[in-house]
């Protein structure tokens, strides 16, 4: 969904001609190329504009050919001449690129034809194989061409004298330019994955999504913003270009920029529908920036970057935000993933540094919540539970919580006119010893060493603050106590001194029973199957 393959969607065909409905066989497209070439060469001919329109017909029909019918679009991707021809097209708009007046009734013919070139190219790079190492060298030189061709193409959205017309045929060969590139990023030959990019390219793609202005730079349409993160997706698969792009703080950090705005500005609607599990209805844009960021942040290299920044520095805040937002709603990681995403999350929390001294600041408290809300939310795996473990973030966790239980008094309900104080943090806590002390004996028994069932059973009562508090309490006790007959007696005694509330309790699942003179816990009986 997110790697497409371009060979049978041309956006805005080109011109037909009713003589052209016949099959074309490959040796006519070459034929069509050729004409394509020598009218390339001879500008200064009269009769060059008419030879352009109906080169255009031709190509037109070789195109949509090679769209639909498999065993021509191979054929013509096997022969080097077609491949030859190509380049030399290429060759000679970019060497009439800067001189040619834009709004020159031939050059915005020479635009038209290149986009078919290219379109044919994005086709024919689909049907190359591991077997055809042969064309490589001509398959590298059109991909200079067209990473040459775009550059050019984004430098003339800067001339404020292009009237609207070249500057859509500008933008539609930028599109097809774009999606030969993600095309051949996603293409084998030989024994070579063929990922060699463009890498100043991509810094440029990144600054006009960015909306970077300098000196009138025109911005991109949705069409070209969307082929242009098509190929950012694809080229953080490489690992050689995402090392790179990591390594280089400058970009990397023009990177994350772009995609927030993406986010931000480009679906103002996406934070508000993949908050409430609707990715079925997302757009392109909005699913890519989800794989493009995905891809990113599970990469080990991310951790020696994230290790290096200021978490209250700049944009920091909002990029963690972004990235909480797809940590959250993402349903499936694999185990490699979870293990890069806990390590850099976790030392985040640590680069935090919340203690007894902290300032409590509503900075400091959208940090964190952003950062235990994504480790909440991948609690779920055993990787996940057993690293937290291993590396004592479960007593840093509880210890948080202690703290923050002290520093942000309960709100009451009569008290709702007053100020919200470090909302969310507590009720985030909680949930991860939740996850923690399920079905885990180990844990169970250190929470109660460490005065941790009283901490919880402490925040079973309605908050102001933290909206689910009760609720999420009231799930841990109910697991604390779970197969623990030590944790079981351990509340029954601060039952028998109205150290707790027998509703708590109760709606964990639990009968208080005297029995001898002292209090015990009814564990709840199992429900009795209405099948049986």
């Amino acid at each position: 969904m997110l790697a497409p393959c371009y060979a049978n969607k041309v956006p805005g065909k080109f011109p037909s001609s009713n003589s052209l409905q016949r099959v074309m066989e490959p040796t006519e497209c070459f034929t069509v190329l050729s004409r394509i070439v020598v009218a390339f060469g001879n500008d200064g001919e009269d009769k060059i504009l008419e030879e352009y329109r109906h080169n255009l017909d031709l190509l037109s029909a070789c195109l949509s050919l090679s769209n639909s019918n498999a065993g021509f679009r191979r054929e013509i991707s096997q022969s080097q001449s077609t491949w030859v021809m190509l380049n030399q097209i290429f060759s000679f708009y970019l060497k009439n690129s800067e001189a040619r007046v834009p709004q020159d009734d031939i050059w915005q013919y020479k635009i038209r034809t290149v986009r078919g070139i290219s379109l044919l190219a994005r086709s024919m790079i689909t049907a190359c194989t591991a077997d055809d190492a042969y064309v490589q060298p001509y398959v590298e030189s059109a991909h200079r061409s067209i990473s040459s061709i775009t550059r050019v193409s984004l430098a003339k959205l800067d001339d404020a004298s292009l009237s609207n017309n070249t500057r859509g045929l500008y933008m539609r060969l930028i599109s097809s330019s774009l999606q030969f590139l993600t095309n051949l990023m996603n293409t084998k030959l030989g024994n070579e994955y063929h990922g060699t990019i463009d890498y100043k390219l991509a810094q440029e793609l990144l600054r006009r999504i960015f909306f970077v202005k300098e000196s009138n730079n025109a911005t991109l349409d949705l069409q070209v913003v969307e082929n242009a993160l098509y190929l950012i997706n694809s080229l953080v698969d490489n690992e050689e270009f995402s090392f790179t792009l990591m390594d280089d703080q400058e970009t990397f950090v023009l990177f994350l920029s772009a995609m927030l705005t993406s986010f931000q500005e480009l679906s103002p609607n996406a934070a508000l529908e993949i908050e409430a599990n609707k990715d079925q209805d997302l757009n392109p844009i909005e699913l890519l920036i989800i794989s493009i960021c995905s891809k990113i942040i599970t990469k080990p290299k991310f951790v020696t970057w994230i290790d290096t920044m200021d978490p209250f520095d700049g944009d920091m805040p909002n990029y963690l935000k972004l990235f909480q937002t797809l940590i959250v709603n993402r349903e499936s990681w694999s185990s490699e993933q979870l293990i890069v995403l806990i390590t850099w999350l976790t030392k985040l929390f640590d680069r935090l540094n919340v203690d007894n001294n902290s300032v409590l600041t509503t900075s400091l408290n959208k940090l964190l919540v952003s950062t235990l809300d994504s480790i909440a939310s991948i609690c779920q795996y055993e990787e996940i539970r057993q690293y937290i473990s291993e590396y004592h973030y479960f007593v840093k966790f509880l210890d948080l919580l202690k703290m923050l239980s002290i520093k942000v008094p309960r709100k009451a309900l009569k008290d709702s006119a007053s100020t919200i104080q470090f909302p969310n943090a507590k009720s985030i806590i909680i949930e991860i010893l939740t996850f923690l002390v399920h079905r885990d004996f180990k844990v169970q028994e250190a929470m109660r060493n460490l005065q941790g069932i009283e901490v919880i059973l402490n925040n079973c009562n309605i908050d102001e603050n933290e909206p689910f508090i009760k609720e999420r309490s009231i799930l841990c006790i109910k697991y604390l106590l779970e197969n623990n007959q030590a944790n079981q007696d351990f509340v029954a005694k601060l039952e028998a001194k109205k150290v707790t509330d027998d509703n708590v309790l109760s709606e964990a699942g639990y009968e208080v029973n005297i029995v001898d003179g002292k209090v015990k816990l009814k564990p709840p009986q199992p429900r009795p199957n209405p099948n049986e």
